[in-house]
């Protein structure tokens, strides 16, 4: 069971919509909270990850599904992707994004999308095997017992949801004198319920 790391404190179970205390039907807008010199690292080293995160600025969705086990939202607009190396910008449709319970403690997160070219490639990603632990008022994800994101849940409407990245699991191939002026954690993207 995943306990919360403040002995002394009952064990607590941590739920897929626990970790972001969003209720199922809800309205949500998102938005990138990563600085401007983080985007432009990122996008120096990961062109399609700087612009996914730009482009998610002021997307709405709906929470479709929030239980302990599943959250799901759905974006209610098609996600654009800039031109990369030899592929052309695409515009991806029926986007949506699911953390999901997989066992006591653990997690998956995963993302995807439609490309309307049937040819063309379609946007998936999936992180599984997230150890959880609740940590003061945050869920701290970790995998391979690194540390990897925190979320920090909506306590009711109009309050985001924030999620924030360890750097160190992502700044592997940032040279040394470039890492070291990077923060230890860094914001990434907040979800506010907008009824």
């Amino acid at each position: 069971m995943a306990q919360d790391q403040n002995p002394g404190t009952t064990p607590q179970t941590i739920t897929a919509q626990g970790v972001f205390g969003l209720p199922q039907g809800c309205r949500v807008v998102l938005n990138h909270t990563m600085s401007d010199f983080m985007l432009q690292l990122i996008a120096a080293a990961a062109p399609a990850v700087a612009g996914a995160m730009e482009n998610i600025n002021g997307q709405t969705a709906v929470v479709v599904t929030a239980n302990d086990d599943l959250v799901e939202v759905r974006f209610d607009n098609p996600i654009s992707l800039p031109a990369n190396g030899g592929r052309p910008a695409i515009s991806c449709k029926d986007a949506w994004a699911r953390l999901r319970r997989t066992g006591e403690g653990v997690f998956e997160f995963s993302t995807a999308a439609t490309n309307p070219d049937p040819q063309g490639p379609s946007l998936s990603y999936l992180v599984a095997g997230l150890t959880a632990v609740s940590e003061m008022s945050m869920i701290i994800f970790s995998a391979n017992g690194e540390p990897k994101l925190r979320s920090t849940p909506s306590s009711g409407a109009g309050v985001a949801v924030n999620v924030e990245a360890f750097s160190a699991p992502y700044l592997s191939y940032v040279p040394a004198f470039l890492r070291s002026i990077v923060p230890g954690s860094m914001s990434l993207i907040s979800v506010t319920q907008t009824f």
